[in-house]
């Protein structure tokens, strides 16, 4: 499995762009999440009529499509690879494992963000510290000055806990 720098993926730069949500953009071609959770219970309750390959094409597409674009945001190519081999045929039975790999996907897509904000909150402790310390004249430090300190050395902790 390669290694991942996780700083240069599509999804991190989007999320240092303020942008975290998936499909924001409402491309027609990719499902949203809620799309995809109503498209799996459409399905599991008439289950004959999406047997039909023309009635499922549309929605296996979609699905593919979906794994793709979440795959390539989180670097992730070789498994779409392996999966486009896997799914290559329009069955009910691939189009649900697709679905199913699309939620697992939003799922991991959900803990990198969470992971990319510990990490950022991190950073912004570090800075604090650091501001403060290059800010210190001399060695002598009032009861005050200690306090501060003592208090963004607590928060630097906590966020390393998060990230760690």
């Amino acid at each position: 499995m390669p290694l991942v720098d996780w700083g240069y993926t599509p999804l991190c730069i989007s999320y240092l762009q303020g942008k975290s949500k998936f499909n924001e953009g409402n491309d027609i071609k990719v499902f949203t999440e809620p799309e995809i959770d109503y498209v799996i219970e459409m399905v599991k309750q008439d289950f004959q009529t999406y047997k039909k390959t023309e009635t499922m094409l549309p929605i296996y597409t979609k699905a593919f499509e979906t794994l793709q674009t979440l795959l390539h945001e989180q670097q992730m190519m070789g498994m779409a690879a392996k999966f486009g081999k896997m799914y290559s045929e329009v069955t009910i039975e691939n189009t649900l494992k697709l679905l199913l790999r699309c939620k697992l996907a939003l799922n991991s897509r959900r803990v990198l963000i969470e992971i990319f904000d510990a990490i950022d909150k991190y950073e912004i402790a570090v800075k604090e510290v650091q501001t403060k310390l290059d800010q210190q004249t001399n060695y002598k430090l009032d009861v005050t000055e200690l306090a501060n300190i003592r208090l963004m050395a607590g928060r630097l902790k906590e966020a390393a806990n998060k990230v760690f």
